[in-house]
């Protein structure tokens, strides 16, 4: 699992990061909840059907599980680099 830091920065930066499930995703926007210490992560997926299709939706931190390399049309791709 990434630290709240690290997601942090791939926002800022705009990066691909792989979800927990296998797809790919960029963040959008970092909420997080206290005293709870709760925090949910709205990322943004390609769909697989072309361009300008897209899904908004909100994981849970744990399920951002490291750096994704995007695909040609910003879709599926093969590697990624597990954050610690």
């Amino acid at each position: 699992m990434a630290s709240l830091r690290h997601i942090h920065q791939l926002m800022n930066e705009r990066r691909v990061v792989r979800l927990a499930d296998g797809r790919v995703a960029t963040i959008m926007r970092v909420d997080t909840w206290f005293p709870e210490n709760d925090t949910q992560v709205t990322v943004w997926t390609a769909d697989n059907s072309g361009r300008g299709l897209a899904q908004v939706e909100r994981v849970e931190l744990k399920d951002v599980v490291g750096r994704g390399e995007p695909a040609l049309a910003g879709v599926g791709a093969e590697s990624v680099e597990t954050v610690s």
